[in-house]
Protein backbone atom coordinates (compact mmCIF):
# COMPACT_ATOMS: atom_id res chain seq x y z
CA UNK A 1 0.00 0.00 0.00
CA UNK A 2 1.33 3.72 -0.50
CA UNK A 3 1.18 4.46 2.95
CA UNK A 4 3.08 1.87 3.86
CA UNK A 5 0.58 0.39 6.43
CA UNK A 6 1.13 -3.61 6.64
CA UNK A 7 -1.94 -5.54 7.15
CA UNK A 8 -1.00 -9.09 8.02
CA UNK A 9 2.62 -10.23 8.35
CA UNK A 10 1.07 -13.74 7.63
CA UNK A 11 -1.64 -14.46 4.87
CA UNK A 12 -3.23 -17.47 4.12
CA UNK A 13 -4.23 -18.56 0.68
CA UNK A 14 -8.03 -20.60 0.97
CA UNK A 15 -7.78 -21.33 -3.13
CA UNK A 16 -10.10 -24.67 -3.38
CA UNK A 17 -13.63 -24.33 -2.73
CA UNK A 18 -13.26 -26.73 0.69
CA UNK A 19 -10.59 -23.80 1.95
CA UNK A 20 -13.07 -21.13 0.95
CA UNK A 21 -16.27 -22.74 2.30
CA UNK A 22 -14.23 -23.50 5.84
CA UNK A 23 -13.01 -20.05 6.00
CA UNK A 24 -12.37 -18.88 9.76
CA UNK A 25 -15.66 -21.15 10.81
CA UNK A 26 -15.36 -22.91 14.08
CA UNK A 27 -12.18 -20.70 14.94
CA UNK A 28 -11.97 -18.42 18.23
CA UNK A 29 -9.40 -15.97 16.64
CA UNK A 30 -6.59 -16.20 13.69
CA UNK A 31 -4.38 -19.21 13.93
CA UNK A 32 -1.00 -18.39 15.13
CA UNK A 33 0.74 -19.03 12.11
CA UNK A 34 -0.89 -16.86 10.09
CA UNK A 35 -3.07 -13.39 10.77
CA UNK A 36 -5.48 -12.60 7.62
CA UNK A 37 -7.28 -15.14 5.27
CA UNK A 38 -7.40 -14.57 1.41
CA UNK A 39 -10.28 -16.38 -0.22
CA UNK A 40 -10.16 -16.15 -3.88
CA UNK A 41 -11.35 -16.21 -6.21
CA UNK A 42 -13.83 -14.84 -4.09
CA UNK A 43 -16.86 -12.39 -4.01
CA UNK A 44 -19.16 -13.20 -0.87
CA UNK A 45 -18.60 -14.55 2.54
CA UNK A 46 -20.74 -15.96 5.26
CA UNK A 47 -20.70 -15.66 8.96
CA UNK A 48 -22.27 -18.92 9.96
CA UNK A 49 -20.73 -21.09 12.49
CA UNK A 50 -17.85 -18.29 12.98
CA UNK A 51 -16.95 -17.67 16.52
CA UNK A 52 -15.04 -14.35 16.19
CA UNK A 53 -16.15 -11.09 14.74
CA UNK A 54 -14.21 -10.38 11.29
CA UNK A 55 -13.22 -7.27 9.51
CA UNK A 56 -13.29 -8.07 5.49
CA UNK A 57 -11.99 -6.42 2.35
CA UNK A 58 -13.68 -7.39 -0.57
CA UNK A 59 -10.54 -6.56 -3.36
CA UNK A 60 -11.11 -6.49 -7.31
CA UNK A 61 -8.32 -7.96 -10.15
CA UNK A 62 -5.67 -5.57 -9.16
CA UNK A 63 -5.94 -6.43 -5.62
CA UNK A 64 -8.27 -2.33 -5.30
CA UNK A 65 -10.62 -2.17 -2.32
CA UNK A 66 -13.99 -2.49 -3.37
CA UNK A 67 -15.66 -2.39 0.20
CA UNK A 68 -14.66 -3.15 3.81
CA UNK A 69 -17.33 -4.57 5.90
CA UNK A 70 -15.72 -3.82 9.76
CA UNK A 71 -16.79 -6.35 12.66
CA UNK A 72 -18.66 -8.56 11.26
CA UNK A 73 -20.20 -10.26 13.60
CA UNK A 74 -20.71 -14.31 13.89
CA UNK A 75 -24.28 -15.77 12.52
CA UNK A 76 -25.41 -12.66 10.78
CA UNK A 77 -25.62 -14.04 7.15
CA UNK A 78 -24.15 -13.54 3.95
CA UNK A 79 -22.39 -10.23 1.90
CA UNK A 80 -21.73 -10.24 -1.73
CA UNK A 81 -20.23 -7.78 -3.33
CA UNK A 82 -20.63 -7.04 -7.43
CA UNK A 83 -17.15 -7.12 -9.22
CA UNK A 84 -15.16 -8.68 -5.70
CA UNK A 85 -12.90 -10.83 -7.24
CA UNK A 86 -10.99 -11.85 -3.67
CA UNK A 87 -11.43 -11.91 0.10
CA UNK A 88 -9.41 -10.71 2.46
CA UNK A 89 -10.54 -11.64 6.39
CA UNK A 90 -9.00 -10.09 9.51
CA UNK A 91 -9.63 -9.97 13.04
CA UNK A 92 -12.01 -7.56 13.87
CA UNK A 93 -10.15 -3.74 14.32
CA UNK A 94 -7.61 -4.31 11.73
CA UNK A 95 -9.57 -2.33 9.25
CA UNK A 96 -9.97 1.25 11.40
CA UNK A 97 -6.54 0.92 12.68
CA UNK A 98 -4.65 0.89 9.29
CA UNK A 99 -6.58 3.34 7.49
CA UNK A 100 -6.95 1.68 4.65
CA UNK A 101 -10.17 2.87 2.32
CA UNK A 102 -12.35 1.83 -0.23
CA UNK A 103 -10.59 2.07 -3.94
CA UNK A 104 -6.85 1.97 -2.28
CA UNK A 105 -4.69 -0.69 -3.74
CA UNK A 106 -3.29 -3.54 -1.58
CA UNK A 107 0.04 -5.46 -2.38
CA UNK A 108 1.00 -8.70 -1.60
CA UNK A 109 5.18 -9.17 -1.39
CA UNK A 110 5.55 -12.99 -0.92
CA UNK A 111 3.04 -15.80 -1.19
CA UNK A 112 2.67 -18.86 0.75
CA UNK A 113 0.29 -21.49 -0.79
CA UNK A 114 -2.08 -23.47 1.71
CA UNK A 115 -5.44 -24.40 1.58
Amino acid sequence: MPNGVILASQVRYAETFAARLLGMMLKKRFPPEYDALLLTPCNSIHTFFMLCPLDVFFLDNEIKVLRICENLAPGKGWVMVSGAKHVLELAAGCAAKSGVKVGDKLIFTERERRG
